[in-house]
């Protein structure tokens, strides 16, 4: 069982690192997908022919 929970070789991080990296991962799609769908909810706003009927 020696090194059994080592951080993998092939990565070449510390804690940190891969802290740093996992939030780096997460954050980009998170940002990517607020520059999408902030404006279009603004066009949905300012015309409302874009958003979606509503089935009421």
């Amino acid at each position: 069982m020696n090194g059994f929970f080592d951080i993998p070789s092939d990565l070449q991080y510390g804690y940190f690192g891969l802290i740093g990296l996992h939030l780096r991962e997460a954050l980009l799609p998170v940002l990517a997908g607020l520059l999408v769908a902030l404006p279009v909810a603004q066009f949905c706003v300012r015309f409302r022919w874009l958003y979606a009927p509503c089935s009421a």
